[in-house]
């Protein structure tokens, strides 16, 4: 009975010991499949996240090109030129572009065409811009107009009359405009071209000049007045910059 159990158990011994280079090269070829596919998938996910990061600022470039905000320049049937923090920008429209109103002034239901536009008016266009930079607006929204005694004007005309501290010049066009004097010292005098930077009244109908470049009627040189703030470059009609 001891000599058939002591062979009993040599013999599992002997068999486990034979079968253990087999159990070994079985696990080896198991694992180094794993290893491999890990480090497969790694790389395959570093490369996802690369090409998703690329995608996002590819659609956020995408999005922030489709709208263009700023105020009214001038406007056709078809075609509506702003001013915005980066320049003039076009906007081309036809009969499938929506008009809309979110100023309270302005009801919506009287917005139905650039008809219905006026230049200074403040928009918001949506839509796909094309090669050239001109939006294909699907949609135009007026907007509540910026507060103008926080937009910094630039005024350029001949003095026609001065009363105290308040000038009136005449600009290109042939419009009238009044420039308060009372924040600088003024040597201005009537037929003097002069440039005025600074910021409209409430109404829109008073620029509160903080700097003012006088161009003597005669054609002498020209004597700017006390600098107040930063030097304006000239232009030929009232303009706003932030």
């Amino acid at each position: 009975m001891k000599v058939s159990i002591k062979y009993c158990v040599l013999s599992i011994v002997g068999i486990l010991f034979l079968s253990l280079p087999l159990i070994l090269t079985v696990h080896a070829a198991d694992s180094t499949p794993s290893a491999d596919i890990q480090k497969q998938l790694k790389v395959l996910e570093q490369e996802i996240a690369s090409k998703a990061a690329k995608l996002k600022t590819q659609i956020s470039r995408k999005m922030q090109n489709k709208a263009f905000v700023g105020v009214i320049q001038n406007l056709t049937k078809d075609s509506i030129n702003i001013s915005t923090g980066d320049g003039i920008k076009t906007i081309s429209v036809n009969q499938d572009s929506d008009f809309e109103s979110d100023y309270p002034k302005i009801k919506s239901t009287s917005v139905n065409s650039t008809k219905d536009l006026k230049v200074q008016m403040k928009v918001a266009a949506l839509g796909d811009v094309d090669d050239t930079g001109v939006l294909a607006a699907r949609r135009v929204v007026v907007q509540t107009p910026d507060d103008p005694t926080k937009i910094k004007t630039i005024l350029w005309g001949q003095v026609s009359s001065i009363d105290k501290n308040l000038a009136t010049i005449k600009d290109k066009d042939g419009k009238n405009w009044q420039v308060s004097l009372v924040k600088i010292d003024s040597t201005a005098k009537v037929n003097d071209f002069i440039i005025a930077t600074g910021f409209m009244d409430k109404d829109q109908k008073k620029l509160i000049a903080e700097f003012l470049y006088v161009i003597l009627a005669e054609g002498a040189s020209p004597s700017p007045s006390p600098i107040k703030s930063a030097t304006p470059s000239a232009k030929a009609s009232p303009k706003s910059t932030k």
